[in-house]
This record gives structure tokens, C-alpha cells and sequence, in this order.
């Protein structure tokens, strides 16, 4: 028996359209009306992608993504060192398969992560483009864990966010921030970090609103969301009082709490990984963490 290991990648699904649309109405459209032919495939330069399959299993929808490598140079060999090129039509070449689940009440996409398959940042645009709506935004999903810390405390005081990386303070413009002041002073003294931090007003009653969570979130969100985030933002750091009413704090990095999940997968001999595979890992992922998910991230609102 070989051992293979999968890597799992949990994100959350936002769609802006106006009327609203949710990301299983763009689903269903797929299953019911979209036809099985070319006319499905997003060919973005020699990469083109196109949905293999998508349907509902209950509460879940799964599918496969293909991603179709156009004009590679590939060569076969054999034992005794000959040689010979393998040739493809004008619209073949090798494919690479990738498996993913939607779960409709949390907005939840999990998705096999695999080099040479469909990259990540490529499922927004293809979605956005056959959906036929103005934009389909994907963030990492945070590790429950990581948020219930913060849903223990009984007020938060404050957040605060640490860039990294920022050296004059070019990645901050390219992200899209609006941080004037801070760039200023950025590019005064090369600083190559930077912290970013918000008081929180006192909450009227004797416990803090438990939309605070919400707001931790949605901050997690929005970081997670800029371009360059990975090279950008650091760590969201929430301050705030215990059950005991001692000051604690809770320190969210945005890279290392991300929610990922290693699946090992039992082959035979020279098996490869098929889509049985696949698919198995995801959904092993998926139940996995799927009531720590609709725990802490809870059937959030559309769309």
C-alpha cells in the first residue's frame, strides 16, 4: 500500500449581483441548463477550464473543475532510452482534474488544492463569467478554533492588525488600503512594518453584543481579501476581557490559521489518484470540520 497526502482548502463564497444571486443559484444553472459541451470552458491563454460535473447531494453540492494544459511540449520514453513526442490536436492536451464541495448554509467551498490543477484564484472568474454576474469574491476560511477564542471573551477592548513586509509601503497601495498618513510615514523612515489599531467603544450592558464575533470576522474577511494579503498582512490581534474580567488577548494569524485540511489517501501498487480519490477527501474534509463551521461561521445571509 502507498500513501498519498491531499491538501484540503476551505473558502468562504461571496457573490455581488444586483438582483441578488447566491453561489448554488450559479450552481444550479450548471446542472439544469448550461449544455456539456465547449460552450462551458473559460479559455484564459493555453489554460483553459471548464466544469466537468456538478450536482446536489443533499445539503452539499460537489463537482470537478479541469483545468486543459494547451501547447505543452510533452515526451514519452522508454526503458532503453528512446524517445517520442506525443502529439495533440489544436484544442487537446493533459488534464488536470479538481474536485471541490459547496456547502449552500455557510457559503462554504472546499476544494483539493494541487499544483498543475485549477488554481484557486481561477474559480471567481470562471463562476463570475457563466454565473453572468457582477463579481464572485473566495477568502480563506479561518480555523473555527482560532474565532472561538476570541467568542470566549466577554468584551473586546480593541483590534489591531500588523503588516509585514511592507517595506516603502508599495504592497499597501497595490492592495488597495486607503492609508494615507501611514504610507507617509512608511516611506519616511523605510519602516518595514507597520500596525494598524481600533479602539472599541464600551458596550452599554454588561456583556459585549455577541455581534462582536461577527465584526472579528468580518475583519478577518476583509484583510484576507486584499491582493498580495499573503506577503501583506501579518496577524489580527483582539484585545479584550475574559469570563474572570482579567484583559486577555488573542492573536488570529491570518496565514497560519487558515483552515486546511491533509487527507491521506490509501493506494495499491502503481494506483494513481482518481477522482474517487478525490472526491472522498474532500468530503472527508468536509465532515470533518462542518459543525465547527456552522458553529462559529453559522448560516450566514445571502447571498
Amino acid at each position: 500500500m502507498n500513501e498519498r497526502t491531499l491538501r484540503i482548502g476551505f473558502y468562504e463564497v461571496t457573490v455581488q449581483n444586483d438582483p441578488p444571486v447566491t453561489f448554488d443559484e450559479i450552481l444550479q444553472r450548471f446542472a439544469t441548463t448550461v449544455p456539456d459541451d465547449e460552450r462551458r470552458t473559460l479559455e484564459p491563454g493555453d489554460s483553459p477550464i471548464r466544469l466537468q460535473w456538478v450536482r446536489l447531494n443533499q445539503t452539499t453540492w460537489a463537482g470537478e473543475l479541469l483545468r486543459i494544459r494547451l501547447h505543452e511540449d510533452l515526451t514519452k520514453a522508454r526503458t532503453n532510452g528512446r524517445q517520442e513526442r506525443i502529439e495533440f490536436g489544436p484544442d487537446e492536451g493533459l488534464g488536470e482534474e479538481t474536485a471541490f464541495l459547496f456547502h449552500p448554509g455557510t457559503r462554504t467551498l472546499v476544494v483539493h488544492e494541487q499544483r498543475g490543477a485549477v488554481p484557486v484564484s481561477a474559480i471567481p472568474k470562471y463562476f463570475k463569467t457563466f454565473g453572468e454576474v457582477r463579481g464572485v469574491t473566495i477568502t480563506p476560511r479561518l480555523k473555527p478554533e482560532a474565532l472561538e477564542r476570541v467568542a470566549r471573551m466577554t468584551a473586546i477592548h480593541a483590534f489591531e492588525v500588523q503588516f509585514g513586509g511592507i517595506g516603502t509601503g508599495t504592497p499597501l497601495r497595490d492592495a488597495g488600503l486607503s492609508a494615507g498618513a501611514l504610507l507617509n510615514v512608511l516611506d519616511a523612515f523605510r519602516a518595514p512594518k507597520a500596525w494598524i489599531r481600533v479602539e472599541v467603544p464600551k458596550p452599554r450592558g454588561r456583556h459585549q453584543d455577541r455581534g462582536s464575533l461577527r465584526n472579528v470576522v468580518d475583519a478577518a474577511r476583509g484583510l484576507l481579501g486584499l491582493q498580495r494579503a499573503e506577503g501583506l498582512v501579518e496577524k489580527l490581534i483582539v484585545v479584550g476581557a475574559d469570563p474572570d474580567g482579567g484583559l486577555e488577548e488573542s492573536v488570529i494569524n491570518l496565514l497560519e490559521d487558515r483552515l486546511i485540511e491533509l487527507v491521506p489517501v490509501q493506494l495499491n501498487g502503481d494506483e494513481r489518484i482518481a477522482e474517487q480519490h478525490r472526491h472522498n477527501a474532500v468530503r472527508t474534509a468536509w465532515n470533518t470540520h462542518r459543525e465547527a463551521i456552522e458553529r462559529v461561521y453559522g448560516a450566514e445571509r445571502r447571498p
